[in-house]
């Protein structure tokens, strides 16, 4: 029964997201990236709730964590672009899309903060995103509702949230 399931599994991910190698190389980077900026997201909460009143301090240009969040928009673009251009579902493109933009606008909401809790609560909703994101490109079947709406153009970003 494994083996069917995920011959089948296989040749959904072909066709959604093209080439075996290339495709799943790009998955798995974004799986890998997510997971390791939640886990570092979920640090960075947890550490800024120590003092939660205190003024924010942006993280630096350098910061490795804005670095990896940078890497990670780059390559849901990138993915949902090669959904794109194998003809897979619109929806699960358009997720990619959106975790993309959020992402971004989650940085800058990093960057904007006035107190260490506002810091600590974007970074416990970027563990979140990221979380979503692990979970999806590892397995795309999972199952994530489709945003009401998704932009007809791929080069346009689509905001993407699911708030608790």
């Amino acid at each position: 029964m494994r083996q069917v399931w995920f011959a089948m599994f296989a040749a959904f991910a072909a066709l959604v997201l093209g080439p075996p190698a290339s495709a799943q190389s790009g998955a798995d980077a974004l799986s890998d990236i997510a997971s390791d900026l939640r886990t570092a997201a979920l640090e960075r909460a947890d550490a800024l709730s120590a003092g939660p009143t205190a003024p924010a301090t942006p993280p630096a240009s350098t910061d490795p964590f804005l670095i990896a969040s940078d890497e990670f928009t780059r390559a849901a673009v990138q993915l949902s672009r090669s959904i794109d251009a194998a003809g897979g579902p619109g929806d699960l493109a358009c997720i990619f899309r959106g975790m993309s933009t959020d992402a971004g606008a989650r940085v800058e909401a990093l960057m904007n903060a006035k107190t260490r809790a506002e810091q600590a609560r974007v970074y416990l909703e970027m563990a979140a995103l990221f979380e979503d994101a692990e979970q999806i490109a590892g397995d795309p079947q999972a199952g994530v509702a489709a945003p009401p709406s998704c932009p007809a153009e791929p080069d346009q970003p689509a905001y993407f949230t699911e708030q608790p």
